[in-house]
């Protein structure tokens, strides 16, 4: 395995651990089997399968574990490599591991704030979640404070899939307009400084997660290595979804832009290798479960 973040400083790591399974040392991702090790994976061979989802689990579910139905459900039939979540409740984080460790998913939260609605009487309760599959090499995880004093930040996990190195990360970006704008951006180019150097190390990078930003705006045009920035692709960057994400004729509101991404770095993958479907279209929410799949072609 190689160095890990290395000259990156590190906030305090919550690893995820119910009473009947607990990870195998707490904060830190267990090693994998030797079959693990083994040139073949047993899912995805040859891709990777990523899901990203902010649930609203403060604003939309007060705490309540309803607001991972959705992605419990799609783990179920997709059975993908790595799953990010943002706007977690501790309550909803530990209900996650309960849920799919016995189903061969390892997982950590990183909570950044503290939200009254998630439960709990103080201390963050609501953040960032990183899941990856079990059986594959796993080291972390790490916990990325992002810059603007926002309470924002990234968790992110090494695995080892088929003989080669990636580095998967969640992360949410502060919203609002005015400063706010700024220090989105700062954020933002904080990550793309970050993957770029964990890519001349040698890892296969992606980022999943809520970056409050339309594909034109500023913040992701500076991630966008299709456009004048770098290091990613954006694995639904060939839907027309700029302004009202097109999910349906109902969903008109002008708040109705994209805001979700699925990164994946061009270092292992390309344009024409990439795709997204889209899960929770029955609402109009300003966000959707995103299922972005990369053909892995270094």
């Amino acid at each position: 395995m190689k160095k890990l973040l290395t000259g990156l400083l590190f906030a305090p790591i919550v690893a995820l651990a119910g009473e009947a399974s607990t990870p195998a040392e707490l904060g830190s991702a267990p090693a994998g089997s030797a079959e693990a090790q083994g040139v073949n994976a047993l899912v995805n061979s040859g891709y990777i399968v990523a899901i990203t989802h902010n649930i609203g689990g403060e604003l939309a579910y007060g705490g309540g574990t309803g607001a991972i139905a959705l992605v419990n459900d799609l783990i179920g039939s997709k059975q993908p490599d790595v799953v990010a979540l943002q706007e977690v409740c501790q309550t909803q984080a530990t209900a996650f591991w309960n849920t799919n460790a016995p189903r061969g998913y390892w997982a950590a939260f990183y909570p950044t704030k503290y939200k009254a609605a998630c439960g709990g009487t103080g201390g963050a309760n609501h953040g960032n979640l990183i899941a990856a599959r079990s059986e594959y090499p796993l080291a972390g995880p790490y916990n990325l404070a992002l810059p603007g004093n926002s309470g924002h930040g990234m968790i992110c996990v090494d695995f080892i899939k088929e003989g080669r190195n990636f580095r998967a990360c969640s992360t949410h970006l502060i919203a609002g307009s005015g400063p706010d704008d700024n220090t989105r951006l700062n954020q933002a180019n904080t990550i793309k400084s970050w993957s770029l150097r964990w890519m001349n190390e040698g890892y296969r990078v992606m980022v999943g997660g809520d970056f409050n930003s339309a594909p034109s705006f500023p913040v992701i045009q500076t991630l966008n290595h299709l456009g004048n920035g770098d290091p990613f692709i954006d694995a639904d960057q060939a839907a027309n979804r700029e302004t009202k994400r097109q999910y349906s004729a109902a969903c008109n509101q002008p708040w109705n832009s994209k805001l979700d991404y699925m990164f994946f770095a061009y270092n292992w993958t390309g344009k024409k290798y990439v795709e997204a479907t889209l899960r929770g279209d029955g609402s109009c929410s300003d966000h959707r479960a995103l299922i972005g799949t990369a053909r892995v072609t270094n």
